[in-house]
């Protein structure tokens, strides 16, 4: 079950690559010069994956329940969050039995709400492939 717990954190995080990846090569608006400057070649555009690669990317995500999917996407937008998830959970092993208890005193947590319930998903997520 730990295994499927550490799955749902990569996952979170690669959702976030994107994001990151957008934000850091966003173009910023050029200064306005009143000389005219020659056209710059525009930059490489990323590669596409042939189709083979996608699938066998994604093909194991698709085995997880819609809800446990949207829920990670969600909570994808707080990186940092997910790994202190990840570490709060290794260290309260203990908590694995009882879902109530899990859930308590993940809400004491000052995580995003969709952060909290992604640790629901990590111990007892019968539908996921382990």
């Amino acid at each position: 079950m730990l295994r499927c717990g550490k799955i749902l954190m990569t996952l979170a995080l690669m959702l976030t690559m994107p994001i990151t990846a957008t934000a850091q090569t966003a173009d910023k608006p050029a200064a306005p010069s009143t000389q005219a400057q020659p056209a710059s070649p525009p930059p490489p555009s990323a590669e596409l994956l042939k189709p083979e690669q996608l699938e066998a990317l994604v093909a194991p995500i698709a085995l997880y329940p819609d809800s446990l999917l949207s829920q990670t996407l969600v909570a994808s937008t707080y990186p940092l969050e997910i790994y202190q998830l990840q570490q709060w959970l290794d260290r309260n092993q203990d908590l694995a039995g009882n879902q109530q208890k899990l859930a308590d005193a993940v809400k004491q947590q000052p995580w995003d709400p969709s952060v909290q319930a992604m640790a629901a998903y990590t111990w007892s997520s019968p539908t996921a492939p382990s």
